[in-house]
């Protein structure tokens, strides 16, 4: 069976008799609907996405499936966050691997909890893992690109977005009944306030040329969003500005870095 790596994540345990409070005050999702795996948010004071997080049980101990650009930066806040909790953090990344397949073939393959069309996640040392699934790989970012399912860190910078315009709502990441966390009044206000003005789309244009990543979308000489890091063919992910989707005709021409693309279709995070 085609197993594929995620060379950009990275794994942390969470251990000690302060294990679920330690989280519960830090994370978007509650700690405590942990069954079989849980993805979560962690935000910034103001409410922004600092990095998001998959949470698996393993005996005594939470697994952390996290971004690997952001652990250096995660760790640091985690043993700050820490104080006088009994609570061990420990970085497990050189050790162990995460990694993703679409047929499960053992118990401690756990759905991935944002959507059953995107398979299975687990760990695996680092010394067994095999690196050629490129394909399966493949498949797996363009079924994210098609329901428009953002993935960090390839899609989505730290501190830059705030967790209802990449659709994290609709992700199962968010709960909105657990008590205070960082960040918590922030969405919460956001959420009262109703659709925030930016939301995440799949852009599909007629041209062959590849789409800039991570570029802003203009319109007129307006910015009107930002392409993230996902793309394959004709399509990307992008977030746009929901009023200009609303007005836009159906036959569009916008530019990213300086090229021209007609538009042909614009389909939002359902």
């Amino acid at each position: 069976m085609a197993h594929f790596v995620f060379s950009n994540r990275a794994v942390i345990s969470v251990s000690g008799t302060d294990q679920i409070n330690f989280l519960q005050g830090i994370i978007s999702n509650d700690v405590h609907k942990l069954s079989q795996s849980l993805y979560t948010l962690i935000l910034t004071s103001t409410g922004k996405v600092f990095c998001d997080a998959f949470i698996f049980k393993d005996d005594d101990q939470l697994l952390l499936d996290v971004p690997k650009p952001s652990l250096t930066s995660l760790l640091k806040k985690l043993m700050l966050y820490k104080l006088n909790s009994s609570v061990m953090v420990t970085d497990l990344s050189n050790h162990f691997s995460v990694i993703g397949s679409f047929e499960r073939s053992s118990t401690k393959e756990l759905p991935d909890p944002r959507s059953s069309y995107l398979g299975y996640r687990s760990f695996m040392q680092s010394s067994q893992v095999r690196h050629d699934c490129h394909d399966t790989k493949r498949q797996y970012d363009q079924k994210r690109l098609d329901m428009s399912i953002p993935d960090m860190p390839e899609d989505i910078e730290p501190e830059l977005h705030f967790p209802l315009e990449l659709g994290f709502d609709k992700l199962n990441a968010i709960d909105y009944h657990k008590g205070c966390y960082i960040g918590q009044e922030v969405v919460a206000r956001t959420t009262h306030l109703g659709r925030p003005r930016k939301g995440l789309y799949q852009v599909t244009c007629t041209t062959n040329q590849a789409m800039a990543k991570h570029s802003n979308i203009t319109y007129q000489e307006k910015i009107i969003g930002k392409t993230l890091g996902t793309a394959f063919g004709h399509s990307t992910m992008a977030i746009l500005d929901h009023k200009w989707v609303a007005e836009a005709e159906s036959l569009v021409t916008i530019q990213i870095e300086g090229a021209e693309y007609h538009v042909t279709d614009i389909k939002q995070q359902s």
